[in-house]
């Protein structure tokens, strides 16, 4: 979130979004909404005299957004924006915003707002991590306050040019802050307590993340908005130019960070100089796919689908579309991407659901489409898998795998290597990897993925002796359960 939506409050904003009316496409595809907020603004004094105007958006709001906008959103992750924060004024007044939000999350999960939809399943909190170790105790205290605490956003939306605005933390006036010493200090407890990460800079501020990113590889860190393309100030004449390949280049380079997601979405910011907010009707969602698709297609290209995640960013982006239309624009831009219906889930929500830890439960077996699995046999191809490579029946193992999937090693000469599974692959396995045995088997199953942790062992080529490794294989799976990603790690310790 970059800027509060202005113009527009109220009745008003309602009225000009209804000049552009759509019925949501594909009803029926699941969806999480990886990016919202909940605020009631009200003047505050250190904002300049008529630069913000009151405006509210709670509980009722979002899930009217939701209900209303005819897509199958059956949860969402609150990201923070400084919102009913404790009035002590001391460290831990961030964390009113969390016990807020998980107030949300417990009236939406009552059914009186709809069966199939809940929100608030994760939450992302504020917590200044300038305060270097000293921030462990506010980092606590969140997640002592919500079961769905996930992970803390230090916005950190900095540019030399006055004509572009930062966002709502005094810090953010800070250039360079991700690498100095006493965030990093900070951002290491982030680390240790296992926390996400949100991200949200400008595009020009990208090789920071990427060197963040490196430093603290075991960091889930998600990018918002796509990384910041602003095309504002100096930039504003250079949206489809120089903005869009500098994006684009930082972005391909940031994409070998395998800890990095991406958020596809926040078009709708003005910042982002598409000029929506000040026309004279909102746009269709044609329009928006048409304009967004060449951002969405390089992400895919460099990040694969598995890594990025559809959002609404609402209601910052309201001053620009509705829901439905927002996400209509979305799904327009998978169909004539050719995205697969396993491909399109990952965008939709599987990606935020790993990414945030979302739990799969029944809720979630309502929501998903009727080519879903339910969770009894959802795991039963990557089972059967693991019975194959056990027994050395490799004939068998192309029926368990999606098309176009994808193993990848992270042990021996070709660590991190990614693989595609063919035929050519597998007669290769047939002729060169001996029987072997699983034993010491621990399984863990989590939505569209299993992991295996166990002891293989087999017997050596150079004489009698067996030998064995500890070994971990995940299985991610596609929405027939079949596996479209197989990842190896084993623990050269164990050998």
């Amino acid at each position: 979130m970059s800027e509060l939506p202005i113009d527009k409050p109220g009745n008003a904003l309602k009225a000009w979004l209804s000049q552009t009316p759509e019925k949501a496409l594909e009803p029926g595809q699941p969806i999480i909404d990886p990016h919202h907020h909940l605020w009631d603004r009200r003047p505050r004094p250190e904002l300049p005299e008529g630069s913000r105007q009151h405006l509210r958006y709670l509980a009722d709001d979002l899930l009217e957004d939701i209900r209303d906008g005819g897509h199958n959103v059956f949860n969402t992750v609150f990201v923070e924006c400084r919102s009913m924060y404790r009035a002590n004024n001391d460290a831990f007044d961030p964390v009113g915003e969390t016990e807020f939000v998980q107030g949300v999350a417990a009236m939406a999960s009552s059914n009186l707002y709809g069966e199939s939809t809940r929100c608030c399943g994760a939450i992302v909190s504020f917590a200044d991590l300038t305060q270097g170790t000293e921030v462990e105790p506010l980092l606590r205290a969140h997640i002592a306050a919500s079961p769905n605490f996930r992970g803390i956003r230090h916005a950190h939306t900095w540019h030399a040019s006055e004509d572009i605005p930062n966002s709502h933390h005094p810090t953010h006036e800070i250039s360079n802050l991700l690498s100095r010493n006493d965030f990093r200090d900070g951002f290491r407890v982030v680390d240790q307590l296992g926390l996400t990460f949100d991200c949200w800079g400008y595009h020009t501020q990208l090789q920071e993340v990427e060197e963040l990113a490196r430093t603290f590889p075991n960091t889930t860190i998600i990018v918002d908005h796509i990384g910041g393309p602003v095309a504002m100030g100096p930039l504003a004449t250079q949206r489809d130019s120089g903005v869009f390949k500098d994006w684009e280049k930082a972005l391909q380079s940031l994409a070998h960070c395998p800890n990095i997601y991406i958020k596809v979405g926040g078009f709708g910011m003005p910042s982002y100089g598409w000029g929506y907010a000040d026309a004279a009707s909102p746009p269709n969602s044609q329009t928006m796919a048409n304009a967004w698709l060449p951002y969405v297609k390089t992400l895919i290209e460099a990040f694969g689908v598995d890594r990025l995640m559809f959002e609404s960013n609402f209601p910052v982006d309201k001053v620009s579309c509705s829901y439905t239309t927002l996400w209509n624009a979305f799904k327009r831009i998978t169909a004539d991407l050719g995205l697969s219906d396993t491909e399109k889930n990952e965008m939709f929500y599987g990606s935020a659901a790993r990414a945030y830890r979302i739990p799969i439960d029944d809720q979630l077996q309502k929501a998903l489409t009727k080519t879903s699995l339910p969770v009894t046999s959802r795991y039963k191809h990557a089972l059967d898998l693991l019975e194959c490579f056990q027994e050395a029946r490799y004939e068998d193992m192309l029926g368990f795998f999606s098309p176009n999937a994808v193993t990848i090693q992270h042990l021996g000469p070709y660590a991190g290597k990614e693989n595609p599974v063919t035929e050519k692959t597998v007669a290769f396995m047939k002729k060169h990897n001996p029987p072997c045995s699983y034993t010491n088997r621990r399984q863990t199953f989590a939505h569209d993925r299993l992991v295996e942790q166990h002891t293989v062992t087999w017997p050596s080529i150079a004489d009698r002796s067996t030998q064995s490794i500890e070994t971990v294989i995940i299985f991610y799976l596609d929405n027939q359960g079949k596996v479209r990603r197989l990842e190896e790690y084993g623990d050269p310790a164990t050998l």
